[in-house]
C-alpha cells in the first residue's frame, strides 16, 4: 500500500563489518589509547547528569505558575447564548486521577491532554461554579457546547499533571477533596488545605467537596466473609478478593457480619451529623471556607444513600451546608427545568481507555449533539470505508469506536481478496467483541469470521440464503494453558490477607482485631464447593493484548494466537471478497465501581493484510524501524521521568 512519508518503508543495505587489520612485525607499536572502558563510564557520567538536570528543570516547571498565565473568561460565547435564547444546558466530566504515565485505572497526562484536546476542538468551553449556579437559577444562557470539569479525590499528581494542560486550553476545573486530608501538609500523594489555596490562587481552579471522609463499610468478600470497615489503603489490598458487597461511609447504616445494622436511627443519624459537621470546620480551618459545591461519594441510587433513612439524612445535611451536589454518575449532561432538583445532578467519568472518539461517542449518546469525529492518518482512512461508530488512524493502531449498544464496524476498499494472511495485535479491553471477517460479501450475507469476545475464540461461516454457522470455540485460557485456582485456595487466601490487614488496621483496632479472630475461626469451615475451579470475573476495564495471525488459502483457515496456533478448520464459502473490522459492545459486563459504559473500543495494532496470490501487501500500519527506535526512545525517557517521580513519592 502507499505510504506517507513517515511510515514508507527504507530498505538499506548494511556495510560488511571490517575485520581489524593485524600490525607488521616491524612497526612500532602505537601510542598507547585511553581505555575504552574508561571513555564508556566518562560519557555514561555525562549522560547521567544531563538527565538528571533536565529531569529537574522538568519537575520543577511543573509545580511552579507564571504569573501572566491567568484563566480568561469566555465572555464573548455568553453574549451569543443570551442573544439566541436557546437553553443549550451543559455536560459534566469528572476525572478521577492523572499521573505522568497512567495505569489501568489513573490517566496518564497524555490521555488527559488528548481528552482536553478534543474537547477543545470540538469547540467546549468550560463554565465556572458561579455560571453553574447563576444557570440552575434561571439567570442565564450557557454557551451552546457548555462543560463543567471536575478533579475528584483531591490528588497531588492531578492537579501537578492537570495544571499544565488548563492553561493550554484556557480550561478552568473545579478539584474535590476530602475534608480530613487537608491537614496532611507534605503528603507526596494529597492536597493540603495550603495547597488548595494556591490553586485556587491559579484562577484555573475552584474547589469543592467529597465530604469528610474516604471510608467503605459493610465490607464483604465474595464469599461471605465479613471485612467490616476499611480504610482507602486496606480496601485496595482487599479489593480482588471482593464483588460489590460493600459501601461507602454515608450510603447506609453501619452493620454487623450477619447484615443487621449495629446502631439505632439515632446513632445513624449522630454519626452522619458528625461528619458534615467536621468537614466544615476542617475546611474553615485550613482553607478559610466551606466550599459550597458537593459531590456525594458514591449514591448514584435515585436517591442520597443505599438505605433510604439513611439517604434522608444525607438530603438534610447536604441542603444545609451545599447549593450544588452532583449526585449521580454515568450521563454527563445536565438541563435546566423549572422543577430541577440542584442536589442531583450528574456527571460523567471518563476511564483511561477510552479513545478520543469513546469520549465524543459517549457525550454523543447523551446529548444528541452532533459531533467532529477524529480521524487520524488520512492516508490510511483511504483504504477504508466506515459502516457503523467512528475510527481514527492513529501510527500504527486503528482505533474503533462502536455506537453507544451497538457497532463500530470498518469495510476494506478492495472487494478481489480471497486467499489472504492477516496480521494484527488485538488491544483495548478483553471485555468486548473484537471481528476479522474475510471473503465478506457487499451486502455482507456471505462471509467468514473470526471473533474474540470476552477471551474466547470464535470461528463463524455464512453461507449466502442461510444461516451462520458455528465453525470452531476456543477458550484462550485454555491455549495459554492457566490453571486455576480451586474455590476454597483463593477463600483461604482471601481469608489470610483479610487477616493480617485487620490485625495491623490502626483505624479502630479492637473492633479489627475481633474481626481478625473470627475470620480465623472462618479458616477450618469447609466450603461445600471449594473443589470447583475459581474463574476471574473480567472487568470491562480489564485490558487485552493478543497477537493474531489469520491464513486464509482455499478451504482452509488458520488462526495462530500470540505465535502458537490455535484453530485450523475448513471452510465453504470461496468466493472472494473484502475484509471487514468490526467491534461490538458486549453490555455492561461486571465492574467493581459498577461504572456504566455503553460503549466499546476495537483497537487494531500494527495491522498488515497480504494478498497470498499476489504477494502483495495491500495494507500495513505497523512501525518501521526507525519509528520503533523513535518509540523506544521516548519509553526510555518516560521510564526515566517516573523513575524520579516515584522517588519523590518516597
Amino acid at each position: 500500500m502507499a505510504r506517507t512519508s513517515k511510515t514508507k518503508r527504507i530498505y538499506r543495505a548494511q556495510e560488511a563489518d571490517k575485520k581489524p587489520e593485524l600490525m607488521n612485525k616491524d612497526e612500532k607499536p602505537a601510542k598507547k589509547e585511553k581505555d575504552p572502558k574508561a571513555v564508556k563510564k566518562i560519557v555514561r557520567g555525562i549522560i547521567q547528569i544531563v538527565v538528571i538536570v533536565l529531569c529537574f528543570a522538568f519537575l520543577i516547571g511543573s509545580f511552579f505558575v507564571k504569573d501572566d498565565d491567568k484563566y480568561k473568561p469566555y465572555d464573548g460565547a455568553f453574549e451569543t447564548a443570551a442573544a439566541s435564547g436557546v437553553d443549550n444546558g451543559f455536560i459534566a466530566l469528572s476525572y478521577f486521577s492523572v499521573d505522568r504515565s497512567g495505569t489501568q485505572y489513573v490517566f496518564s497526562q497524555a490521555q488527559l491532554k488528548e481528552h482536553l484536546r478534543t474537547l477543545k476542538e470540538s469547540g467546549y468551553v468550560t463554565i465556572t461554579q458561579d455560571d453553574l449556579k447563576r444557570y440552575l437559577k434561571g439567570e442565564i444562557y450557557l454557551p451552546e457546547r457548555s462543560l463543567f470539569l471536575l478533579f475528584e479525590d483531591g490528588r497531588r499528581d492531578s492537579a501537578v499533571f492537570a495544571e499544565p494542560l488548563l492553561k493550554d486550553y484556557n480550561y478552568i476545573a473545579t478539584m474535590t477533596s476530602y475534608a480530613e486530608n487537608l491537614k496532611t501538609e507534605n503528603s507526596t500523594k494529597l492536597l493540603s488545605g495550603s495547597d488548595l489555596e494556591e490553586l485556587r490562587h491559579s484562577t484555573f481552579w475552584e474547589l469543592g467537596t467529597n465530604g469528610y471522609r474516604l471510608s467503605y463499610i459493610n465490607v464483604f468478600d465474595r464469599y461471605g466473609n465479613y471485612f467490616g470497615e476499611l480504610p482507602p489503603p486496606e480496601f485496595t489490598q482487599l479489593r480482588q478478593y471482593m464483588r460489590r458487597e460493600y459501601n461507602h461511609y454515608l450510603m447506609d447504616y453501619i452493620r454487623d457480619e450477619y447484615d443487621i445494622p449495629m446502631e439505632s436511627n439515632r446513632l445513624m443519624r449522630e454519626r452522619v451529623k458528625l461528619d458534615y459537621q467536621e468537614m466544615e470546620q476542617l475546611y474553615q480551618k485550613y482553607v478559610g471556607e466551606l466550599p459550597w459545591l458537593y459531590v456525594l461519594m458514591h449514591s448514584n441510587t435515585n436517591q442520597y444513600g443505599t438505605n433510604g433513612r439513611v439517604s434522608e439524612e444525607n438530603e438534610f445535611w447536604i441542603g444545609e451546608y451545599f447549593d450544588v451536589n452532583f449526585n449521580r454518575e454515568g450521563n454527563c449532561f445536565n438541563e435546566y427545568t423549572q422543577n430541577i432538583n440542584v442536589y442531583d445532578l450528574t456527571r460523567m467519568e471518563p476511564q483511561p481507555y477510552w479513545s478520543k472518539n469513546h469520549l465524543l461517542m459517549r457525550i454523543w449518546g447523551d446529548t444528541g449533539m452532533p459531533q467532529v469525529w477524529q480521524l487520524g492518518d488520512a492516508t490510511q482512512a483511504a483504504f477504508w470505508t466506515i459502516l457503523n461508530g467512528a475510527v481514527e488512524y492513529e501510527e500504527n493502531k486503528v482505533n474503533l469506536t462502536s455506537l453507544p449498544n451497538g457497532t463500530g464496524k470498518l469495510r476494506f476498499k478492495d472487494e478481489t481478496l480471497e486467499d489472504v494472511v492477516v496480521r494484527v495485535n488485538l488491544n483495548g479491553n478483553k471485555f468486548g467483541n473484537h471481528t476479522v471477517a474475510l471473503r465478506s460479501s457487499e451486502g455482507e450475507d456471505q462471509y467468514i469470521r473470526v471473533v474474540l469476545k470476552n477471551n474466547v475464540l470464535s470461528i463463524y461461516e455464512r453461507q449466502k440464503d442461510e444461516e451462520e454457522s458455528t465453525l470452531y470455540t476456543l477458550d484462550l485460557d485454555v491455549h495459554d494453558g492457566v490453571v486455576y485456582q480451586t474455590m476454597e485456595e483463593h477463600r483461604q487466601e482471601s481469608l489470610s490477607r483479610a487477616i493480617k490487614v485487620k490485625n495491623r488496621q490502626t483505624y479502630k483496632p479492637e473492633e479489627s482485631k475481633k474481626i481478625a479472630k473470627n475470620l480465623e475461626k472462618k479458616k477450618s469451615e469447609p466450603l461445600f464447593y471449594g473443589s470447583m475451579p475459581y474463574v476471574p470475573d473480567i472487568q470491562v476495564s480489564d485490558p487485552q493484548d493478543r497477537k493474531m495471525e489469520i491464513s486464509l488459502i482455499g478451504e482452509t483457515l488458520k488462526v495462530a494466537i500470540d505465535g502458537k496456533q490455535a484453530a485450523r478448520v475448513s471452510v465453504t464459502v470461496k468466493e472472494a471478497g473484502s475484509v471487514e473490522l468490526s467491534c461490538i459492545w458486549g453490555g455492561y459486563g461486571y465492574m467493581q465501581r459498577n461504572l456504566a459504559d455503553d460503549v466499546y473500543d476495537g483497537v487494531f495494532k500494527d495491522l498488515m493484510i497480504e494478498d497470498v496470490k499476489t504477494g502483495e501487501i495491500k495494507f500495513d500500519n505497523r512501525l518501521q524501524n526507525e519509528e520503533m527506535f523513535a518509540d523506544k526512545l521516548i519509553a526510555f525517557w518516560q521510564s526515566v521521568l517516573d523513575w524520579f517521580s516515584s522517588m519523590g513519592k518516597k
